[in-house]
């Protein structure tokens, strides 16, 4: 009983126990004597690309709301537009309230990040209750069903999209050889490839690979413990057979092309050595002083001097690359939060 009371304690004083210890991981990377950390991160990143790549009528209008308020913070952002959908009220009052910070407002804007990043790859009531208790909200089951009912009502654009890739997945299996565009992937199926692959080409023309594809018949157990066989398709990863459905495919394309974001950037900041293009060598766009010692899910970390001077220049010099689009990115929103102190952290310093 001591115990609980201790946690309750703590819970109530720093929030979730689980999600204040994970906050002390990034804090072990600290810099050098004599250096300091400089990081940028892209803002909602996975919420700009997956409707970027669904490149529809709906998913632009999102788009646009993205891109205007990156533009313009008095302008109501992405999860003022969830929060306002999913409230059912217009989005110049709901935003009026905010900026207000009556405190209804401020919760339920919570409320639609929230929506926003767990829906948005088929999630549903378990992936929304399951975030919601790391932000710290609490949903009932009922709540959270009427969230998910609402968000897919005023994101009709999303299941649109999920259901085409699942269908183009599907016809490029039944077609080899055969190129099938959704949005801006291309899925196709090579028969001979690695015990029959599905081969997705990115927007940059990297290509995802889905190697020895099978229907099997794979038990799934409930959460009141009855099993249940089911037909599903399924793909070699590793060592393991994983399961595929339009939530994954829809996950795995935007994950990989935010991962294709940063691997361009940080090879555009700090190229290998004697880096060579077609007979050409790649500057290094970093001063000497500074070098990428590390990076996230959607961030780089450069250590630099520690002195005004040079961090101002690296905090400059991160900023506009990562607001930089490549080529193949015409159209996709992109702002980045630069932040800076000796040692890594998720909160703001």
């Amino acid at each position: 009983m001591a115990n609980l009371k201790e946690l309750i304690a703590f819970e109530e004083q720093f929030g979730s126990a689980g999600r204040t210890l994970s906050r002390l991981i990034r804090p072990v990377i600290a810099a050098r004597p004599g250096k300091t950390l400089v990081w940028g991160d892209w803002s909602a990143i996975e919420a700009c690309v997956l409707p970027w790549l669904a490149d529809t009528r709906g998913s632009r209008e999102v788009l646009a709301v993205i891109d205007a308020a990156q533009k313009d913070p008095n302008l109501p952002d992405l999860y003022c537009r969830e929060a306002a959908g999913i409230e059912g009220t217009p989005l110049d009052v709901f935003w009026d309230r905010y900026r207000a910070k009556e405190p209804a407002a401020q919760e339920a804007r919570q409320t639609g990040k929230v929506a926003v990043l767990s829906l948005g790859f088929g999630g549903a009531v378990g992936a929304l209750q399951n975030m919601a208790t790391g932000y710290g909200i609490s949903l009932t089951e009922a709540e959270a069903q009427v969230i998910v009912d609402k968000w897919r009502e005023n994101n009709r654009w999303a299941r649109s999209f999920w259901d085409a890739l699942w269908a183009a997945f599907l016809e490029a299996m039944e077609n080899p050889g055969v190129p099938y565009e959704v949005g801006r992937v291309v899925y196709l199926f090579d028969k001979g490839y690695m015990g029959g692959a599905m081969l997705c080409f990115l927007p940059d023309g990297r290509p995802l690979v889905y190697p020895q594809l099978k229907w099997k018949m794979r038990e799934r157990e409930d959460r009141d413990g009855n099993v249940t066989s089911k037909l599903e398709l399924t793909y070699r990863r590793g060592y393991n057979t994983h399961s595929l459905w339009y939530g994954v495919l829809a996950e795995n394309v935007t994950q990989a092309t935010a991962a294709s974001l940063l691997r361009e950037l940080t090879t555009r900041l700090d190229p290998a050595p004697a880096l060579v293009y077609s007979g050409v060598t790649v500057p290094r766009i970093l001063p000497d002083y500074a070098e990428i010692v590390g990076h996230t899910h959607d961030e780089a970390i450069i250590e630099t001097d520690d002195d005004e001077e040079s961090v101002a220049v690296v905090q400059a010099l991160l900023h506009k690359e990562m607001t930089r689009r490549p080529d193949w990115a015409d159209g996709l929103p992109l702002a980045s939060d630069v932040t800076t102190n000796w040692y890594y952290t998720k909160d703001k310093v």
